[in-house]
């Protein structure tokens, strides 16, 4: 009878230690799951062009092999001055889900304006991480309004690209580029409300079309070439409570299997997750980055 008793007690205490660890487990510690199980969000405005800058002022951004792996492989970390102006991004290695060496700084200084006005990415020396070497710069001007020119130099200070930036407001109009391969320009024209309509690159003689449906949401970009569609890339979106998912592909829309591209997933509409899959292995993941932001 004794040794009944001490086996139920047993029983009963695995039974109580197992409780108790699961809900820690959904209470305490952070998960997928529970994260997407918010209130419901307003993406009626929201398609794959919505991007990081639209989402806030990033901290981390975080590389993995896959939206299935929770080892941290590579990140970059937002560093900003008193005035939220980007000074510094940190390229950095992880182990065991924590920042170790640097591979490379880019360092960004600003006028008395706040306008950008230099860019210098330095890559690391040994391992000592206290070692960089400065191997490229750009230098900013804006000489009128609507205008602003970039300047790109290697390490030696020869000049390797010039691009002119025309706006109209917020909206990016066209890019005039002068560098060893001669001159070319990108022009972006847009509809009424301001999204974006055609890309045209000069260079590649290409037009990128975006098309969008009745609600004004992308549903698939075009790439015209010699007066016809060459490709068409198609997005489809499924949400759930506080999440919208949005995935890319190139099959044909009535497919019943589709070959996805890129997934991006937006939480609370803020971006914050993409990933990308391996064009010589359909279906397979690539990559996958997360974003943490400032607030």
């Amino acid at each position: 009878i004794i040794k009944l008793k001490m086996k139920k007690n047993q029983f009963i205490t695995i039974l109580l230690t197992v409780f108790v660890t699961v809900l820690f487990t959904l209470i305490i510690l952070p998960s997928c799951e529970l994260i997407f199980e918010n209130e419901h969000f307003d993406y009626s405005e929201y398609d794959a062009l919505n991007s990081v800058e639209d989402s806030g002022k990033l901290k981390w951004e975080y590389w993995y092999g896959s939206s299935d792996d929770e080892t941290i492989d590579t990140g970059i970390e937002f560093i900003y001055d008193e005035n939220k102006n980007l000074v510094e991004k940190q390229y950095r290695h992880f182990y065991d889900n924590k920042p170790t060496s640097y591979d490379i700084k880019e360092f960004f200084i600003y006028n008395e304006v706040g306008k950008l006005t230099k860019m210098e990415r330095h890559i690391a020396q040994g391992t000592d991480d206290t070692s960089f070497l400065l191997i490229r710069y750009s230098l900013y001007s804006y000489p009128e309004q609507g205008i602003k020119m970039e300047t790109k130099f290697d390490d030696t200070g020869v000049l390797k690209d010039s691009i002119i930036f025309n706006y109209n407001g917020d909206l990016l109009i066209s890019e005039k580029h002068y560098n060893q391969d001669g001159y070319w320009e990108m022009n972006y024209e847009y509809n009424n409300s301001g999204k974006l309509e055609t890309i045209f690159d000069s260079f590649t003689n290409r037009s990128h079309k975006y098309i969008y449906d009745e609600n004004e949401l992308l549903v698939k970009i075009e790439d015209w070439a010699d007066e016809e569609i060459k490709t068409i890339l198609y997005y489809e979106r499924e949400q759930k409570n506080n999440v919208l998912i949005i995935r890319s592909h190139r099959d044909q829309e009535n497919e019943p299997q589709k070959n996805y591209l890129g997934q991006t997933k937006y939480v609370d509409g803020k971006l914050y997750e993409l990933v990308h899959y391996h064009p010589g292995f359909p279906g397979s993941e690539w990559w996958c980055i997360r974003y943490v932001y400032l607030d």
